[in-house]
């Protein structure tokens, strides 16, 4: 009777141990799951914003990009990238003596001289070509409007002005000169350093 009721007892036991290991053994699979589940989102997200990031960099270096061909373009029409345009600087003087009527405005430019290179892509340098200007003027709004013209109107280069000295003539006001202005101004480009077309 004993043998009878422990073998009563014994498949539900089996049956209880069974289920428990089972449901053990699913508990352990589900946590497995979800914790790939878990790392699966976690790299998903860091792919998301490392791409996201990617995408606005790579917005922001094209637009960088254009605004710099935008500005090279525009230098470039302007003739300030390129080959020096000595006729038309010297164009360019004759203009502003005969717009302003000054008494006297002479100029020598000599050769042009590499500054250096450009920390830019490519094979770009820095070229200065210096002109000493030598001017008799009426009064200081003359000196004022002679540097205004030199700097504003299309150039073909980048006027930099690097001394200038005003003395008074000693001349009769009769010959509408009372200060003479001696300048020395360069004028700026940029070429390639093959002297190659840009």
């Amino acid at each position: 009777m004993k043998h009878k009721r422990a073998n009563t007892f014994s498949g539900p036991v089996v049956l209880s141990v069974c289920l428990l290991l089972i449901s053990a053994a699913m508990l352990w699979f589900s946590y497995s799951a979800r914790s790939k589940a878990i790392a699966q989102r976690i790299r998903t997200t860091q792919e998301a914003r490392e791409a996201t990031d990617r995408y606005r960099h790579t917005s922001e270096d094209e637009a960088l990009i254009r605004r710099t061909i935008d500005r090279f373009e525009t230098l470039r029409q302007r003739g300030i990238i390129g080959s020096e345009h000595r006729l038309d600087w010297a164009d360019r003087l004759r203009s502003i003596r005969g717009q302003h009527r000054f008494a006297q405005l002479d100029f020598e430019l000599l050769p042009q001289r590499i500054l250096g290179p450009l920390s830019t892509p490519g094979d770009y340098q820095l070229s200065a070509s210096r002109m000493q200007i030598r001017a008799g003027l009426l009064h200081e709004g003359d000196f004022v409007d002679l540097m205004t013209e030199l700097r504003s109107q299309p150039a073909n280069a980048i006027v930099a002005p690097r001394r200038c000295t005003l003395t008074p003539s000693g001349d009769s006001p009769m010959q509408g000169i009372n200060l003479r202005a001696e300048c020395t101004v360069e004028w700026l480009t940029v070429s390639t350093g093959t002297g190659a077309k840009p």
